[in-house]
């Protein structure tokens, strides 16, 4: 058995037998641009991976995925449209009402390949039409044979469903992206009646029953389509992942032996558990930091959408705002309201400008402002005594 050292400790999961330290973590998560990662031996492997499902949460059904649909970036913080990072695929509707499944790139609609199988309710007849993106247009014909190869190979049970008003009673939508499949359909339908159908129809196309001519049964969409986006944002998922975030800027800013006192344990169990997370997390619809970094004018020499995390003592307690594409809105999180041990400044922070792939801790950022220095230094005091 190893004797507990300051070395085989994690942050998060101290001395917890069985812990590994093969992997590291980002102090930012690189879903979001964040490239600095903390030291080896700081995160366990058993923390990193429960983080994981954490961030996925947060990348894909909080309002960070609207800013990151719009914004970027995309995978390990890329701007290249073609290394975007994983997309909702939600109901979209052009001019004309017609409903289809895509996602936004780059603030972009683009859709996915996808067929609608629409029945008509006299005949009971079916009539299915393929749909594509008007960026497949040169490409059409093999994108669409290899849609119906892997439609074959289909299994209902595993498509992710999606339920929207505004597709007709009569119609069902089958799509794939990136080797997932989506159906979606009316929200006043029963879902195992639904897949049943969608059974039928693609046992037709495996039997060779249902002929489609693939010279008119596609579509090029050049419309501009409105998007509904619904999410299932579970603010425990949330709210732990945005203090898991200040949790690693405080330990990259403060060190690993400061995070591992028990002044800490309530938030490091919430972060963990994700008990009591609401009395340590919540959102500040008015970022107390906005107003003071505005007047630095860091826009024009950073991203204008930068993440930060700001932490601050305050009497006894140790607190962090958490921001995410800029200082217009802010997560408080309370890392302690017993600080016994003597924090390295009583102000320091993270900032991530992805836009420009680059992260600071505050006193660089301060310093690489076209902005007197002195005079930037004095706000930043003179906020100190404010409380949060």
């Amino acid at each position: 058995m190893k004797k507990n050292t300051l070395e085989n400790m994690c942050v998060y999961y101290k001395d917890a037998e069985g812990l590994r330290f093969e992997k590291q973590e980002h102090i930012i998560p690189a879903f979001l641009g964040g490239k600095k990662m903390l030291d080896q031996g700081v995160v366990s492997d058993q923390a990193n991976e429960l983080f994981s499902g954490i961030e996925k949460h947060a990348a894909m059904e909080s309002f960070i995925n609207i800013d990151r649909m719009f914004l970027g970036p995309g995978k390990r913080g890329s701007r290249n449209p073609k290394k975007a990072g994983s997309a909702k695929i939600s109901v979209m509707c052009s001019q004309n009402g017609r409903a289809s499944l895509g996602y936004i790139l780059m603030g972009k609609p683009k859709q996915i390949m996808q067929c609608i199988l629409e029945t008509d309710i006299n005949s009971d007849s079916n009539k299915v039409t393929m749909v594509v993106d008007g960026d497949q247009k040169n490409n059409v014909g093999r994108s669409a044979s290899q849609f119906w190869e892997d439609l074959k190979k289909i299994d209902i049970k595993k498509t992710i469903c999606i339920l929207d008003s505004r597709i007709p009673e009569n119609q069902k939508i089958l799509g794939n992206h990136k080797g997932k499949w989506f159906l979606a359909y009316n929200s006043v339908l029963e879902e195992d009646i639904i897949k049943q159908e969608v059974n039928k129809f693609v046992d037709k196309i495996k039997d060779k029953e249902l002929n489609i001519d693939q010279s008119q049964g596609y579509k090029v969409i050049k419309e501009n389509p409105k998007f509904e986006i619904n999410y299932a944002m579970d603010m425990n998922k949330f709210f732990r992942f945005c203090a898991k975030v200040a949790f690693n800027v405080s330990t990259y800013l403060n060190g690993k032996e400061f995070m591992l006192n028990e002044c800490f344990d309530g938030i490091r169990e919430a972060i963990i558990s994700g008990k009591n997370i609401n009395d340590y997390v919540s959102l500040c619809p008015e970022n107390p930091l906005a107003k003071t970094f505005d007047s630095l004018y860091y826009k024009e020499k950073y991203g204008e959408y930068l993440h930060s995390v700001i932490c601050l003592k305050q009497e006894n307690g140790y607190y962090a705002v958490v921001s995410f594409y800029g200082f217009i809105t802010g997560v408080l999180v309370k890392l302690t309201d017993n600080l016994n041990v003597r924090p390295v400044t009583v102000m320091n922070g993270f900032f991530c400008d992805w836009e420009n792939g680059k992260e600071y801790d505050m006193i660089n950022f301060i310093l690489g402002l076209d902005s007197n220095e002195g005079e930037c230094h004095k706000t930043l005091c003179c906020k100190e005594k404010r409380k949060i």
